[in-house]
């Protein structure tokens, strides 16, 4: 096994942070990295239930809410409260669906009709006619019906006035600027959304396809792509069942307020561009998106020469497309590090660490791994052991296998722990390995989220990764668990009767 140590690099960024904290404000000339990264996540200490205010739960909804129901003669009416148990809409309706950062609401005591709210109550949007509501980020969302779409922002105000585009569309939120999108169409329009101008407007062709990205600031790159006849003046070429396919590409950028447009030569055949503004990223994906503004991910064709197997390649690159950061082979540049490190799995099966800047500064490749999970303090992986079974194990930072590759299944380390399974017995695990507690016999646990459940006298409840009890065995159900804001809220059933506790 070949294995780069990293601790004297983790050094050198500490004494690199130092040094600029102790020059005041004087910003650096060059980035100190391209990603925004996550602390590992603390031992669940303590638990609070969840008062449903006398409702029943139904489920969990997005950012922590809780939907809740009540039956009423032959009709079931909902409502949501917030995880802290305060109500965000009434137990009023017949059907609530969230999307994104938006509930919608359908149906009422007195009234038939479909209401948009805000995640925390706000009347944005109302009408009898069905639609569908899709969060496009930058606090916006879509109504679409059959026929049309609409968008509207946090106040309910219609952010596009006076334009009249079909249900086909799909839109993206960029700071002062709407991309409104047509697949099925072949159409892209740019609409300064304080005045509802079109600033540019893009069409395919039978034999030109085009997509448009927002790279900040005032500017957008667009790419051109060419279906060719031939092999003639072709940038790749792609063999399938149907033959071999020619293209030739054209990048521009755009800049608002700039008659012409400037042409790039990023020396890649591009294939998507992805930062926070792409389309289909809600508000929560944005603000969680761990590459940082002013960076974008390039995927690009791999090429023998002209041709192309289809494959991808990955780049960081800046507005301007330049490249500032080559990925290794095959590994994606949306990298999700926490504390300091990303782990990801290389096209020949060993396991790379990456830091912020995208720089490998670990590499373990004794076998071909199968796949790769880091949620902080261990990098977990599979490979297929002397039995000839997969097996998963794991490494610390600096790359030695502290958990050996015996076990069926591992989950998140929270608190400096972990679930392991092997021969149908679960175990909490350290991130040494060295110390392991029995807790039961699971052949795979589903909601072991920093909790592990506790059996006692037939009945069920919850204790931390540290033993610490969370929850009382005085359930026989687990019902449905989720995480937000560092806390792991489970819901619980005994009979027909659910609880709800926030775990913090």
């Amino acid at each position: 096994m070949r294995v780069k140590t990293v601790l004297l690099i983790f050094m050198a960024l500490i004494l690199v942070v130092l040094s600029a904290v102790s020059c005041g404000n004087k910003e650096s000339s060059e980035p100190t990295g391209y990603y925004r990264s996550l602390s590992s996540r603390e031992a669940l200490r303590s638990a609070t239930k969840v008062s449903l205010g006398g409702y029943a739960f139904d489920s969990f909804l997005n950012r922590g809410e809780i939907k809740v129901s009540e039956t009423r003669g032959d009709i079931t009416y909902y409502g949501v409260l917030s995880g802290r148990g305060d109500t965000v809409l009434p137990v009023n309706y017949t059907t609530i669906l969230a999307s994104g950062d938006f509930l919608v609401a359908e149906g009422g005591e007195t009234e038939s009709r479909r209401i948009v709210y805000s995640y925390s109550g706000k009347e944005l949007y109302s009408a009898s006619e069905t639609y569908d509501v899709i969060d496009v980020g930058g606090g916006l969302f879509c109504v679409k019906t059959r026929t049309a779409s609409h968008l509207y922002n946090g106040d309910g105000d219609e952010v596009l006035p006076g334009t009249s585009l079909d249900q086909t569309y799909e839109y993206s939120a960029c700071g002062d600027y709407v991309i409104a999108r047509s697949a099925e169409r072949g159409r892209t329009f740019v609409f300064y959304n304080k005045t509802s101008n079109v600033l540019l407007s893009f069409f395919d062709t039978a034999t030109r396809e085009h997509f448009v990205y927002y790279v900040g600031d005032k500017d957008f790159i667009v790419t051109y792509t060419d279906k060719l006849e031939s092999a003639a003046g072709c940038d790749v070429e792609i063999k399938r069942d149907e033959g071999t396919v020619y293209y030739k590409q054209s990048v521009y950028r755009y800049t608002v307020g700039v008659a012409e447009p400037k042409l790039l030569t990023p020396g890649k055949f591009i294939v998507k561009i992805n930062n926070k503004y792409s389309i289909g990223l809600t508000e929560w994906d944005r603000e969680n998106y761990s590459l940082l503004d002013g960076y974008n991910a390039v995927s690009y064709y791999a090429t023998e020469g002209r041709v192309a197997s289809g494959a991808l390649d990955h780049y960081i690159a800046d507005n301007a497309l330049t490249l500032l950061k080559e990925l290794p082979e095959g590994v994606s540049a949306l990298l999700s590090p926490v504390d300091g490190i990303a782990a990801v799995l290389s096209k020949d099966g060993a396991i790379l660490y990456l830091d912020e800047s995208a720089e490998v500064i670990g590499r373990i490749d004794d076998a071909a791994y199968q796949d790769v999970v880091f949620t902080g303090e261990v990098v977990v992986a599979s490979k297929i052991v002397e039995s000839g079974v997969v097996r998963r194990g794991g490494f610390d930072s600096e790359g030695h296998n502290v958990i050996p590759f015996e076990y069926s299944y591992i989950s998140a380390f929270v608190g400096g722990k972990a679930i392991a399974t092997k021969g149908g017995k679960a175990y909490v695990i350290t991130t040494s390995g060295a110390e392991k507690t029995y807790i039961g016999d699971y052949i795979l646990p589903y909601y072991f989220d920093g909790f592990y459940q506790t059996d006692e006298g037939g009945y069920i409840g919850a204790a931390s990764f540290d033993g610490v009890k969370l929850i009382p065995a005085s359930y026989t159900s687990y019902t449905a668990v989720t995480a937000y804001e560092g806390s792991v809220y489970v819901a619980l059933s005994l009979d027909n009767v659910t609880d709800v506790y926030r775990l913090y």
